[in-house]
């Protein structure tokens, strides 16, 4: 039997409906695609010479109502080879390695959503720019004639014209043009849309403010990895040099950025390194709202050029792991590139094992990172809740508060012991400042006033006794025994029974901490002079408070202090009473007498 002859394939022009006309599913992939030819063209040009270094090159975008143009100052394509060049399909010397673009389809993207796409370009020491034009309108008309058989090449001839005009010889650049748009026009030419787009997917640098968080940093490898990333200038409309919107604040939840924390993925055994990241380092409060924050996950990126915003979202343990952080991921084995639409990797070994890489280092690393910080931030909220129950609460429940309050902070403190994970010690060091900063200082005072077992002595909390005069160093004259307290458990007031006058309701919106009311000057936060010299006793309520001068006259009998020691505490005192608001001159009368008593005795 005579075998039948092998006829020549044909490519039929419905694959030019896909390259064209469905590629992707974002209609802003179009700027993506062209912002990312526009860096090889750079990149090229800088190895000839063309351009002194890649911050030379520049992409220009521009809309308007019915159009967009992309232009940059590449190398441009020789006009020998121009229309070829342009009107091949996936027929390019690009192969994702050494170059962004790896297909030679991402420039008839823009296809799809316009009744005509142009290019035009020249190459440096030529006095010719060419032109190449594509009617997409007479292309719809032939792929949606069931009965046109035409292959893709004889379609693509059939729609494309091709001009040259004069031009200056120095000149080079390419430019992409999409005449009369028809298609997601309200995406396309929405300037603010475009531009967080731009920044959130384009090989820019960062802001000013963000570079010195890069700086700044102590890991110095990775800041000159950092720094040494592919980056180009881009502008839009009237906007120049574009730059990635991250700043010294996640936006989206209001966080301030600490540092940065830099990792790399362990060295495959078999395919190397893959890749290497920062994430911003901050209290992880909440989850960041992509709503709100254009800056939202970490992104994957590769030649600095970001793929799919939510690409690497699955890896974590929870969906929502993702949106609690700021970062990039950077690839550097060349055999991981991006599928066509650029939404995702193109399957092979070395993806398959950047994925499981990724996956391990958030799961074990990032989760753990922010449920420490939840963990941390819930127990010190409840430590601040707690610490201004007790002011605000009456007297007899205010030692069992403070129990209560010494628990969760040693609950807190336990959160706080560090591991052997960099990452997130790096979270046990923010919220073990925020404590030192905001609560500590107010919440020893609390505990050391009111536990039970850990407050003063309560001679501290009554005016003393005549009939026990303070000691002095070598008195061993017995005392006569007190009289058995009558005070209920938790109560600190100087008599049982008896309401002081934090106890009294305040009126006027006056809080129980003796805080100034919203009707009250400034300056009645600070003690109004009365006729009572600071020599003598002051009149409070019907009870009254010991004077400093008799508090130093304890030092003095003891004996301890020399007369320069003693002036020096005296002034601190007097300074403290000052300044002391008068509702709370009861509480520092009480400190002032147990620390006099704990220096003398």
């Amino acid at each position: 039997m005579d075998k039948p002859s092998i006829q020549k394939p044909k490519i039929g022009k419905d694959l030019l409906q896909m390259f064209m006309l469905q590629l992707y599913s974002d209609p802003r992939c179009i700027y993506r695609e062209y912002i990312q030819n526009s860096l090889d063209a750079i990149n090229e040009a800088v190895k000839l010479g063309i351009l002194s270094k890649k911050k030379d090159g520049q992409v220009v975008i521009n809309i308007d109502k019915d159009f967009i143009k992309v232009e940059d100052n590449g190398t441009g394509i020789k006009a020998e080879n121009a229309a070829k060049t342009l009107m091949d399909v996936a027929n390019s010397i690009k192969n994702g390695i050494d170059t962004a673009g790896q297909f030679g389809i991402g420039r008839l993207s823009g296809g799809g959503y316009c009744k005509t796409l142009e290019f035009c370009t020249s190459y440096q020491g030529e006095a010719t720019s060419t032109v190449v034009s594509m009617d997409i309108n007479k292309l719809r008309t032939i792929i949606n004639d069931d009965t046109n058989k035409e292959s893709a090449e004889d379609a693509m001839t059939e729609i494309c014209s091709v001009s040259y005009n004069e031009e200056d010889k120095e000149k080079h650049y390419f430019r992409v043009t999409l005449k009369n748009i028809i298609n997601s026009a309200n995406v396309l030419l929405n300037e603010d849309e475009i531009l967080s787009y731009i920044r959130q997917t384009a090989p820019i640098d960062y802001s000013t403010t963000f570079n010195t968080l890069i700086n700044s940093n102590d890991q110095k490898t990775f800041v000159e990895r950092h720094k040494s990333i592919d980056k180009i200038n881009v502008s839009f409309n009237d906007i120049t040099n574009i730059e990635k919107s991250y700043g010294l604040k996640v936006t989206g939840s209001g966080d301030e950025i600490v540092k940065l924390r830099y990792f790399e993925l362990p060295e495959h055994p078999k395919y190397g390194k893959l890749a290497w990241g920062w994430y911003a380092v901050t209290p992880f409060s909440v989850q960041i709202k992509d709503e709100k924050d254009e800056n939202a996950g970490i992104r994957l990126r590769i030649h600095n050029i970001s793929l799919d915003k939510n690409i690497l979202d699955p890896l974590f343990r929870e969906s929502r792991g993702n949106k609690y952080f700021y970062g990039e991921v950077f690839i550097t084995n060349d055999n991981i590139r991006p599928n066509s639409a650029r939404q995702g990797l193109a399957p092979g070994k070395e993806a398959d094992a950047l994925m499981e890489q990724l996956r391990k280092y958030f799961n074990n690393v990032l989760h753990s990172v922010y449920y420490r910080a939840n963990k941390l931030k819930n127990l010190l909220s409840k430590v601040g809740a707690t610490a201004d129950r007790i002011e605000t609460s009456k007297e007899e429940v205010r030692r069992t508060l403070a129990s209560q309050l010494e628990n969760i902070v040693d609950d807190f403190q336990k959160a706080l012991n560090r591991t052997g994970n960099d990452e997130v010690n790096d979270i046990i060091d923010i919220y073990a400042q925020k404590y030192k900063g905001e609560l500590e200082e107010k919440v020893s005072s609390l505990i050391l006033t009111y536990k039970t077992g850990s407050m003063p002595p309560a001679s501290i909390n009554s005016t003393p006794n005549p009939a026990h005069p303070a000691k002095s160093v070598g008195d061993h004259t017995p005392t006569q025994p007190e009289a058995p307290s009558t005070r209920g458990k938790g109560d600190l007031s100087p008599q049982s029974g008896t309401k002081t006058e934090e106890d009294k309701p305040k009126s006027g919106g006056e809080s129980n901490t003796g805080g100034q009311r919203a009707s009250d000057p400034p300056h009645q936060n600070f003690p109004q002079k009365t006729p009572a010299t600071r020599g003598e006793a002051a009149e409070t309520g019907k009870s009254k408070t010991v004077t400093i001068n008799s508090l130093i006259n304890q030092l003095v009998n003891s004996g301890k202090y020399s007369d320069k020691e003693i002036k020096l505490l005296k002034e601190v005192m007097e300074r403290m009473d000052i300044f002391c608001p008068k509702a709370d001159k009861k509480k520092l009368n009480q400190l002032m007498m147990w620390a006099i008593k704990s220096v003398t005795f």
